[in-house]
């Protein structure tokens, strides 16, 4: 059984001396988000926000530069302290976004609960949906080594979660099925470049 369980708590953190613009990146399992976000780190110098999250390391993935991977005592004890701006549980384990990572420049990775969590409280945003065939992103996961069962739970889940119907926040989509990361990359981050940008110029019109 999946579950998707969005947690929400009105914990405030002052944003006030924050002008920069974030970048999201939301879309099913498979899509290329962790690949992308790699290719902006190494060739276009973003920092990726760190996520925190219960399940166990993939294969090469580091604590503190993939997630911060927790044990779900560690999870609960910050939640209760109310240091995420949001947090989930998908596929049976805790993710979590920490309100300390917050910054300009940075890229993070949200399920579609967390773009809403994050426009309900921060205004510099530039959020991407990265769409892929179902078709594609099943041999992706079968490639990476998940198994039949893993994969059939994430498609059917991400059907739900994914619709793109109920997503108004998102700013551009982005097909990934058949471009290279390089060239994936390099087209979201021209896009969130220009819209900080744009929002920076705004910012100077109204001052």
């Amino acid at each position: 059984m999946v579950f998707f369980i969005y947690m929400s708590y009105n914990y405030r953190h002052n944003y006030k001396e924050w002008s920069g613009k974030m970048l999201i990146l939301v879309g099913p399992s498979a899509t290329g988000k962790s690949a992308i976000v790699k290719c902006l780190q190494n060739t276009f110098k973003m920092e990726k926000f760190v996520t925190c999250t219960t399940r166990s390391p993939r294969v090469g993935e580091i604590d503190g530069v993939d997630y911060h991977f927790m044990t779900r005592d560690e999870f609960l004890n910050h939640l209760a302290e109310g240091d995420f701006i949001e947090s989930v549980c998908y596929n049976n384990n805790f993710y979590g976004t920490l309100k300390s990572e917050v910054s300009d420049n940075k890229v993070v990775i949200l399920e579609p609960d967390g773009v809403r969590n994050f426009y309900a409280q921060l205004s510099d945003l530039y959020s991407i949906f990265l769409n892929t065939s179902e078709n594609v992103r099943i041999e992706r996961m079968r490639m990476r080594g998940d198994s039949e069962e893993s994969i059939s739970m994430r498609v059917t889940s991400d059907r739900i979660i994914f619709d793109l119907d109920l997503l108004p926040e998102i700013d551009y989509v982005l097909d990934t099925s058949i471009l290279s990361c390089e060239e994936l990359a390099k087209i979201v981050y021209e896009k969130y470049k220009n819209a900080q940008n744009n929002s920076i110029k705004l910012k100077g019109d109204l001052s």
